[in-house]
């Protein structure tokens, strides 16, 4: 919807073309859930699969006082996937990827994933974020793999990719 609202849809060139149709199945609005950030879909032995950031809870925002209460729509998410036979009627098929153990650099957040295939199997990236969240956190990229679609998933020990800590931020209000 954003896409179209920004006429993206007008340069396919670059972003492709884009249809509004709504979705049937168990992915569609579900009060108090929060689905977003979907990857491309893609088609293993004829079903289609997509990952997505998945999240319940509300949020609260920065500066509760509280560092467990969530702060963005995407805090406190994991990654789910979907398969449909279609494409437009899809069936929550449950989690692949969660949060790292406790201290590491995911045991927050994983979410907004994207997924590559080579020479059959799965990579799944997606940023992450280490307890506790605050406004100026050093967000990373992590990865999973897999030999199937379906997982499971096994998570590298270390981001592939990170933020230099080198930089500085601008004023110093966090904000």
């Amino acid at each position: 919807k954003r896409a179209l609202r920004n006429n993206y849809h007008k340069n396919a060139e670059w972003f492709g073309t884009f249809h509004n149709q709504e979705l049937k199945g168990d992915v569609g609005y579900e009060k108090g859930v929060i689905r977003r950030d979907p990857t491309m879909v893609i088609q293993v032995d004829g079903l289609y699969y997509a990952w997505y950031t998945k999240s319940t809870g509300k949020t609260y925002g920065f500066g509760t006082g509280d560092p467990e209460k969530k702060v963005f729509p995407w805090d406190k998410s994991e990654i789910w996937y979907a398969t449909s036979e279609d494409g437009w009627e899809w069936k929550e098929k449950g989690l692949a990827v969660t949060f790292g153990p406790k201290g590491e650099y995911d045991d927050r957040s994983v979410f907004t994933p994207e997924i590559f295939v080579h020479k059959g199997t799965y990579y799944l990236v997606y940023q992450c974020i280490k307890a506790p969240y605050l406004n100026r956190s050093f967000i990373t990229i992590g990865m999973s793999i897999a030999d199937k679609p379906e997982g499971p998933w096994e998570r590298l020990e270390a981001p592939i990719l990170e933020a230099a800590k080198d930089g500085k931020w601008l004023g110093e209000e966090d904000s």
